[in-house]
């Protein structure tokens, strides 16, 4: 799993700074532990404290939200 800032560098792709974990059966859970995105963060929370607090959420958001659509509609029929 790979995580950076892709970008343009004499004429080729590259990512400046990348962050890394090889993944494998002991890291199923990698992006616990993976600094993963950016988010912007106020001088008393860093990037880690807000993803340590979203992740939580995001794994429960199926629970959280409703279906808006019919089955009908979710089928394609």
């Amino acid at each position: 799993m790979v995580s950076g800032k892709a970008a343009i560098y004499k004429h080729q792709l590259q990512m400046a700074n990348p962050k890394f974990m090889v993944l494998d059966e002991k890291h199923a859970d990698a992006d616990k532990y993976f600094s993963g995105g950016v988010y912007p963060a106020t001088a008393r929370l860093s990037s880690r404290q807000i993803k340590s607090i979203l992740l939580p959420l995001l794994d429960r958001l199926d629970d959280l939200i409703e279906e808006f659509y019919d089955e009908s509609f979710l089928r394609g029929t």
